[in-house]
Formats: C-alpha cells, sequence, structure tokens
C-alpha cells in the first residue's frame, strides 16, 4: 500500500492571516493556553527572537506588541474538514487526521491519473490554493508517512528504501510515541530511528 500524509503546522495561524494579510507586519503567536506556551508564529515574531514552546511571557518581553491568539483545536478541525472535502473532488479515499493532518491512500489513484508523479501534482495545486504551509510524505505505511511529514519533511515517493532511508536518520522522538517511552530509549542510547530498528524485539523489550 501506498500512503501520502499532509500535515499542516500552522493551520490557525495561517488562515488568520489570509483573512487579514494586514496583520502580516505584526508578530503574532498562536498560544497554548494550557501551558501559555507559543505554538504557531509568524515571520515577524520570528524575527524579534520568539520561537516555538516559548512561554508566552518570555516572548512579550521581546515584543511589545506581540497579539497572543489563543490556540482553537476545534477551528483547526473545522479548516482541516473544510480542505478534506475539497481535495475529494481529486481522490476518492481521504480521511481527516484532526487537527493537523489529512490522509490519502495512493493506491487507488495511480491509474487514474497514470502514476504517482501525475497524482501528486493534481493534488499540489488543490493545495497551494488554500495558501497555508503544509508538508507532505509517501509511506508505504500509514505511521511512516505521517511521521515524515509531521517532522516537516517533504517526500513524493513510492520506493520503500528511500522512505526507509529518509526515517532512519530521524530522532526517535519523531515516531511521537509517549514521551515516557521515547525517554527512555534516550535513556539506554537509542537515539535514531535507525537504531531502534536495528533492535531486535526480544532485545528491545528487555530494555
Amino acid at each position: 500500500m501506498l500512503w501520502l500524509y499532509v500535515h499542516f503546522p500552522s493551520l490557525q495561524l495561517d488562515d488568520l492571516l489570509n483573512s487579514a494579510p494586514e496583520k502580516q507586519q505584526q508578530s503574532i503567536a498562536i498560544v497554548n493556553t494550557q501551558c501559555n506556551q507559543v505554538m504557531q508564529l509568524n515571520a515577524q515574531a520570528r524575527l524579534e527572537g520568539i520561537k516555538p514552546e516559548m512561554g508566552i511571557g518570555a516572548a512579550s518581553a521581546l515584543s511589545e506588541a506581540l497579539l497572543p491568539v489563543p490556540y482553537d483545536e476545534a477551528g483547526e478541525t473545522i479548516l482541516l474538514k473544510g480542505y478534506a472535502q475539497a481535495l475529494y473532488r481529486h481522490s476518492a479515499d481521504v480521511a481527516v487526521y484532526p487537527p493537523k493532518g489529512i490522509l490519502f491512500n495512493v493506491d487507488k489513484m495511480l491509474r487514474l491519473y497514470g502514476g504517482l508523479e501525475q497524482y501528486w501534482q493534481v493534488l499540489k495545486q488543490a493545495l497551494e490554493a488554500f495558501n497555508v504551509k503544509y508538508h507532505v510524505a509517501c509511506g508505504e505505511t500509514v505511521h511512516l508517512a505521517k511521521t515524515l511529514a509531521s517532522y516537516g519533511i517533504t517526500l513524493i515517493t513510492d520506493d520503500a528504501n528511500k522512505q526507509k532511508a529518509v526515517l532512519t536518520p530521524l530522532p526517535v522522538a519523531a515516531l511521537m510515541f509517549p514521551e515516557k517511552i521515547t525517554t527512555k530509549f534516550i535513556r539506554v542510547g537509542i537515539h535514531t530511528v535507525g537504531a531502534l530498528l536495528q533492535l531486535p524485539l526480544a532485545e528491545l523489550a528487555r530494555r
């Protein structure tokens, strides 16, 4: 099977800037109000030294004109579903992964479009019309495609060896395991996905 996953890292911010382009010149941060950390930020905020996961207090100290906007997961999910509906005309098997992703079953579309590259060009044109940031990756499994795209990698290929070559150097945190499990791997010296894949199951269970 071949899957294609599209990850939208800053959907709320991009939608805000699309609806109010004049705000591009102002520092804006989408803030997780549960932990008071910056989740998404525009180019102006980055220029002023603000970074993702920075506390909102520290971010405000760097930019007196910073506009903090509470993160709205439900709002992002609504946007995501709207995009999926629009993309459905180009791909018959589409699944929404709220609040950041859309998954496509590519196998069913290759014959219709004449190949992966042709299919991707049609999908890319539709994605570009949304005017939002995205990363897209193919994988022989859903988790592989999602892992690559969510980490910020764009990879359009049906070659499983190329997919694995891109995956193996990534840190184990890219696999999106619970933090406790990721920390255990790092403590026993497993820092990359490649190192994890090389371990036999028995050895992995022992560690």
